[in-house]
Parts: C-alpha cells; sequence; structure tokens
C-alpha cells in the first residue's frame, strides 16, 4: 500500500515537473518575437497581403492573445480587415478524452472595409483563395443526400462556451454608385457543440446591430436584434427612412434548409409620397457598359415569378400602419394578412379606414403561372366620394359627392396593357346615396340638350345598380331617383373612355313646364302620373359626352301613346251595344277599338 502511494506522489512529481518544464519552455522559447516570425509571413503567402500584428502572447494556461492585427490592402498602409484583440482560451483536460472545450474566443473591434471601384472590382477580388474558388469543384453528395464535409468523421468533439465578437464594423463604399454605401456596426454572441461529424452541431446565440445606408439623399437607419439556435431565428428590425419609421419582427424556421418565415411589419404613421419622391431622386444606376440597368431589367421575361424564388419557401405574417398618405389620401388602421406557399400568394382581411369610410377585401395571386395571374374581392361602405375622388381620379370633391357602397369580384392575367385589359373581369353592384353630381360634362351636356338647367346640378336620393368588366368593356345596368329626376341606364363604358349608353330621363311636371322646346310632343310622352319618359343615347368619352335624343325610341313610344289614346276615343264612340264585359272579364269596348286601330295601322 505504502508502494502505491510513493509511486502515485512520483507520478504527481514527474508530471509536476513535466508541467513545469513545458511552462518555462513555452515561455522562454516561443516568445513574441518567434511567434510572429512562425506566424506573419505565412499569413502574407497565403493572403498576398501585409499581415501586421502588434503583440502575441502564448500561456498552456491563458490561452492565445493576439492584439492589433491587420490586413492590409494591396498599397500595403490601409487595413483591409484589422482587430483590437483577439483572445483564444482553452481547456487542456477535456483532450485527453479526445474533447476540445475552448472557454471563449473573443473579437474585440473587428473591422472590415470593402471598396468597390469605378470598374466595378473589388477590394478582396485579388486574395489568392478568391481566384481559387471559381475553379474548385463542388463536392458530390454522400450517402443520403449529405455531403461529405457534413459527413465527415472529426478528430475531436468540439465546444465552444463563448464565442463574442464586439464592437464589429463593416464599411462599405461603391465608387460606381449602383450600391448603397454602407456603415454598419453589430455585437455577436454564441456558444457552440459539435461531435465528431458536422450534422451533430448544436449552437445558439444573439446579435445586434445597426446601420447607416447612403444613397442620394436618401439615408436610411437600419438597427435590429435577433436569437438564433439551428432550428429558428427570431428578429426585431427597425427602419427610419426619411423619419418614416416602420418594425419588421418575427421568425423564419429550418432557415438552413427550406426557410418558413413569419414576417410583422408595423408602422404607426407613414408618408408614402413623400417616400416615393425620395426613391425617385434617388441617382440612376449604370451598369460597366454605361448602359442604364434599367434596360436590362426592362426586357419581358416569361419565366414565372415562383422560379425566382428558393425552392419551398413558406412566408406569412401581417401588416399594420396607423396612418398613411397616398397621393395626398389619408388612409388610417390599414390592416391586412397574407402568405405565400407553393407560389400561391394571397391576401386576406384587407381593412382600411378611408374618406370617412371602410374599404375590405381579400386576394389570391398565382406566382407559378408565366402569366401572374390573380383574383379577389373589394367591399366598399360609407366612403364618402367627395373626400376620395380628388385624390383617386383629381375630380373636384364638390362634382361627385355621397355615401358610396360597394361589392366587387375582380380576376385577371398580366400586368401588361393589352394583355391586362383583355384579362381583367369584374362583377359587382354599388349604391351612391344622399348623391349630388353637378357641373360635370355629361350632366351640363344634358342640361344644354333638354335646356333644363337643373339637370346640370343633380341631387339624388339613390343611384345603384351593377356592372360587368369583360374584355375592356364595363358594362352598367342602373338606376337613379330623386324628386324631379329618375334614370334608367343601360350600356357601357370603354376602359379607354369610350361612352355607349342609352338612358331613359324620367322628368317630373315642373321640370317638363320649363323646357323650351318639344313642347308639342311633351304629352305624348307623359306617363300615366304625369312625368315625362326622354329616351337619350350617350357616345363620345367620359371627358366629351355627346348625348343625343334617341329618335326611334322616342317615336315608338309616340305610337304607343298616340294609340293608347286613340283607342280611349274610339272606346268612347262606339256603340253602347259594344261595351261591356266579354269573356273571361275583358272588355269588349276596348277589345274592339283594338282591333279597329290594327285595321288602320295596318298592325
Amino acid at each position: 500500500m505504502n508502494k502505491l502511494i510513493k509511486v502515485f506522489i512520483s507520478l504527481l512529481v514527474l508530471a509536476g515537473v513535466l508541467f513545469l518544464g513545458l511552462t518555462v519552455f513555452v515561455h522562454f522559447y516561443l516568445t513574441d518575437e518567434r511567434v510572429k516570425a512562425l506566424i506573419v509571413p505565412q499569413a502574407e503567402k497565403a493572403l498576398g497581403r501585409k499581415v501586421h500584428i502588434g503583440r502575441i502572447s502564448v500561456g498552456i494556461l491563458s490561452g492565445i492573445s493576439i492584439e492589433n492585427f491587420s490586413v492590409k490592402e494591396t498599397d500595403g498602409t490601409t487595413d483591409f480587415i484589422s482587430s483590437k484583440k483577439f483572445v483564444l482560451d482553452y481547456k487542456l483536460l477535456p483532450l485527453l478524452s479526445r474533447r476540445l472545450v475552448i472557454g471563449r474566443i473573443l473579437f474585440d473591434e473587428p473591422r472590415v472595409r470593402i471598396i468597390r471601384d469605378k470598374k466595378g472590382n473589388f477590394n478582396f477580388d485579388t486574395l489568392p483563395f478568391m481566384a481559387k474558388t471559381a475553379s474548385v469543384k463542388k463536392p458530390a453528395a454522400g450517402p443520403g443526400g449529405a455531403s461529405p464535409a457534413s459527413a465527415a468523421i472529426l478528430p475531436l468533439a468540439l465546444t465552444v462556451k463563448e464565442i463574442e465578437v464586439k464592437n464589429a464594423s463593416m464599411d462599405f463604399e461603391d465608387e460606381t454608385g449602383e450600391i448603397p454605401d454602407v456603415k454598419a456596426k453589430a455585437d455577436l454572441r454564441l456558444a457552440l457543440e459539435m461531435g465528431r461529424d458536422l450534422a451533430s452541431m448544436k449552437y445558439r446565440g444573439n446579435v445586434n446591430f445597426s446601420a447607416r445606408a447612403t444613397y442620394g439623399k436618401l439615408t436610411p437607419v437600419v438597427s435590429g436584434t435577433g436569437n438564433f439556435t439551428p432550428e429558428k431565428l427570431d428578429y426585431s428590425v427597425d427602419i427610419d427612412m426619411d423619419k418614416q419609421k416602420i418594425n419588421l419582427a418575427g421568425e423564419v424556421k429550418n432557415y438552413l434548409k427550406t426557410p418558413d418565415i413569419r414576417m410583422d411589419i408595423k408602422s404607426d404613421e407613414l408618408d408614402i409620397d413623400r417616400l416615393v419622391a425620395v426613391l425617385g431622386a434617388l441617382p440612376a444606376s449604370t451598369s460597366k457598359q454605361g448602359k442604364p440597368a434599367a434596360a436590362t431589367a426592362a426586357k419581358k421575361s416569361t419565366a414565372p415569378v415562383a422560379t425566382s424564388l428558393p425552392n419551398g419557401l413558406k412566408a406569412h405574417g401581417t401588416v399594420k400602419v396607423g396612418k398613411a398618405l397616398y397621393n395626398g389620401l389619408k388612409v388610417e388602421n390599414f390592416s391586412l394578412r397574407y402568405a405565400l406557399e407553393n407560389g400561391i400568394f394571397t391576401v386576406d382581411d384587407l381593412k382600411a379606414g378611408v374618406a370617412n369610410g371602410q374599404v375590405t377585401g381579400k386576394m389570391r395571386a398565382d406566382l407559378t403561372r408565366p402569366d401572374l395571374t390573380y383574383s379577389g374581392k373589394i367591399d366598399v361602405n360609407s366612403v364618402m366620394l367627395e373626400y376620395l375622388l380628388p385624390y383617386l381620379a383629381d375630380i373636384p370633391g364638390e362634382m361627385v359627392s355621397g355615401a358610396f357602397d360597394s361589392s366587387i369580384t375582380f380576376s385577371g392575367a398580366g400586368t401588361r396593357w393589352p394583355a391586362l385589359r383583355n384579362a381583367l373581369s369584374a362583377d359587382g353592384s354599388f349604391t351612391l346615396k344622399n348623391g349630388k353630381i353637378q357641373k360635370t360634362p355629361l350632366t351640363s351636356a344634358l342640361a344644354r340638350l333638354l335646356r333644363i338647367r337643373e339637370i346640370e346640378n343633380l341631387k339624388f336620393d339613390s343611384l345603384n345598380g351593377t356592372l360587368h368588366l369583360a374584355r375592356g368593356r364595363l358594362a352598367i345596368k342602373s338606376r337613379m331617383n330623386s324628386r324631379d329626376i329618375g334614370a334608367d341606364m343601360n350600356g357601357t363604358v370603354g376602359l379607354d373612355g369610350r361612352l355607349n349608353m342609352p338612358v331613359q330621363l324620367l322628368l317630373s311636371p315642373e321640370l317638363m313646364k320649363k323646357m323650351r322646346s318639344s313642347r308639342s310632343i311633351a304629352r305624348y310622352l307623359s306617363t300615366d302620373n304625369g312625368w315625362t319618359k326622354v329616351s337619350i343615347r350617350i357616345v363620345g368619352t367620359i371627358q366629351r359626352p355627346r348625348p343625343t335624343l334617341d329618335t326611334r325610341a322616342i317615336k315608338r313610344q309616340i305610337k304607343q301613346e298616340v294609340r293608347k289614346k286613340a283607342i280611349e276615343i274610339i272606346k268612347k264612340l262606339l256603340p253602347h251595344d259594344v261595351e261591356g264585359t266579354g269573356q273571361n272579364g275583358t272588355d269588349s269596348g276596348a277589345g274592339a277599338a283594338e282591333e279597329l286601330i290594327k285595321g288602320f295601322f295596318g298592325q
């Protein structure tokens, strides 16, 4: 027993002597100058750039520390990559069980400076390994679809308790002006654990960052945070672009293979007009040949939109904007839900407060088709047209007013005219209550035609009807009711503005008294209740309508009225024995008069 104790103590002493000797060796042999002499030439040969190291210290227990490290640009003076300090702390004992345990890796104030010159070349293009990358063939996949890298067996299991990147910065400058200049800062913390192969790697970490871009007059500022594991990435990003603030928040599942993205977009207030104006002032980007980059993008592409998306991509989320200003129009409490799956993009629960009313809707777009196909439904409730039309159609509010309701379903394909015109279709109904149409090209033309000034300023209780859009023509069937004027319309309006609209006007006796022409026939156009029916056909365009009396319809109407009057007169002149009640309760006198009129008119 005593011998065992003595052997054990002897081994401990021997181990202590060896450790002490190794420490002395490392301390006196691996000096700062000698380590630099070993590392710097090899690094410069591999990078093709000058490498500077301020100080290196290596310790068996303390690890490795490198201060003021930098890789120079090709000019030999400007920093390409630099770091104030690099620290690597490791544990020795776990190596006995074939495990490499690193307590901490620190990158303190690392900085990267990326430059793109006027010819479009980046400052990292001249690095030797960048030139080799293009000629390296991609390794074939291993069994089960795994690449050889992920299937390879490593000599040691690896654990890194903490990787910290502190006060990192990246500067990007583009002398061509095609890409915004960016200055970014970030902090990162990461813990890593891996077995004998890459497939077993597990990690968790978090990052926070901020970046400022400069592109013409636009200087957006982006900041955010993120937490990540191999399964999921949570994020929250704030964008401040010309005083317009937007927050993007959500998560990305399975981001290493087929991403499933949730992104919720939120803003308290957006001035879209201001953003469009700023974007319009951005510098025009050019390609290396000096041609506008937009010229290339303008080429038609027959490939479906879905082919440009990552395979299996899924996305969903919400959009909420408290107040927005678009083309001068105020929109409040805008919200919607969206989703993208299998190349189908959908929008549901769209809601927006517009012009004292509410707009709701939904939409579906198929991105897998060469010609984008879409369908949807829009409902409008109690929107005041006098507040809406001045911004959407440049129509003064005093010309058209009233509470507008509508429900329309639509479908179409393509985004370019005339394919869009031929494919777009819609069906729906509409109602305009307590409305007013005054001093419009149409009402002014009607007033001149009929010489009734009151028609120029129409006020009505309701205007309701249905519409059907197909192949560029909008078929409208509607009825208007008011105290002095009624109207039935059943015709078409082309998307090019052309009109073909037959109209039946009903004029009250008070208005008919004011007619300065056609008084001789006015009594033949009257209905039983004393109102006068006038047939009109409106042609021309919306801006220049040409209403004319529909003479054929008026002739038929006069003929029917004359026949009716003649029957009444003849009935009174017939002998009394002809009058009476015939079979089935019919008026035999009226029947005889009708037969006489048929014979007289030859029909």
